[in-house]
């Protein structure tokens, strides 16, 4: 069976109401999508499906952690995340524009007459965009750098000496007048 088939959910053969679907995410899930920032992870995933009529939208609920790689040091930081939301699952024939508790879902765009949706790509796009831009190791209770002591030895070996900024004359005497306290 391929990775993703157990991701998909066939809500068209799914009767009026709530179901629910339940995923534990691990490190083979997060190996099957290309070029992944996430090295390895273990995440909870409840998939709340409600199905009216022709509307179907869901309620998820993710925990867990995962663990990238530090920007700064390269070393594995793990990063626990909780994070919850609504999604609804748009036929590229319907209004796309679904609001549901004065709160805009997120929409997951299916071909018409599609009666199945692959959520994995949702799920890990999810928790990507629950990551910071920046990955790097936090500061101790001294505000000393927790990242790996030798690479930022090595950092600061080849970051060179910071040139001294040499300033136009015509601007000095202005200088002057900056640091003046009113």
């Amino acid at each position: 069976m391929n990775q993703t088939e157990t991701y998909i959910i066939p809500f068209a053969r799914l009767e009026d109401g709530e179901h629910v679907f339940d995923y534990e995410l691990k490190k083979t899930f997060f190996d099957s999508f290309d070029l992944t920032d996430i090295r390895d992870g273990q995440m909870q995933v409840r998939i709340d499906l409600h199905k009216l009529g022709g509307a179907v939208w869901f309620d998820y609920v993710m925990k867990g952690q995962v663990s990238v790689q530090c920007d700064r040091c390269l070393d594995e930081i793990i990063y626990p995340l909780d994070f919850s939301g609504k999604a609804g699952i748009v036929s590229s024939g319907l209004d796309e524009e679904k609001e549901q508790d004065d709160q805009m879902m997120e929409e997951i765009p299916v071909e018409e007459g599609a009666g199945e949706v692959d959520v994995s790509f949702f799920m890990y796009e999810s928790i990507l965009l629950q990551l910071p831009l920046q990955r790097i190791h936090g500061n101790n209770s001294e505000g000393v750098s927790m990242c790996n002591k030798e690479m930022l030895g090595l950092l600061q070996k080849y970051a060179g000496e910071k040139k001294e900024e040499k300033i136009d004359s015509r601007w000095e005497e202005l200088l002057k007048y900056k640091n003046i306290k009113k």
